[in-house]
């Protein structure tokens, strides 16, 4: 795993939306889709380039996401990688 994805996923693990809690505003509302994250991160995470992160870990199982990609969520799968190593 790349430096940049590793630090996009540690990212979206502490600030995006929660598998399973969007019917439960409470525990989303500190969180951000990641459309927003992409567009905050813009100095060094290419828009391309974390789509292409969404889509490939929608393919592995980690992101799932309804009609825009940039709309989704992480998996329980996504949320338990560590990405220290």
């Amino acid at each position: 795993m790349k430096e940049d994805e590793k630090k996009f996923l540690e990212i979206m693990q502490k600030e995006g939306w929660i598998f399973g809690a969007l019917d439960k505003p409470d525990k989303n509302d500190a969180r951000v889709m990641p459309r927003r994250i992409i567009e905050r991160e813009s100095t060094w995470l290419n828009e391309k380039r974390a789509l292409y992160l969404l889509k490939k870990w929608e393919e592995k199982g980690w992101y799932e996401y309804g009609t825009v990609i940039d709309g989704g969520w992480l998996t329980e799968k996504g949320l338990s990688i560590d990405v220290s190593k």
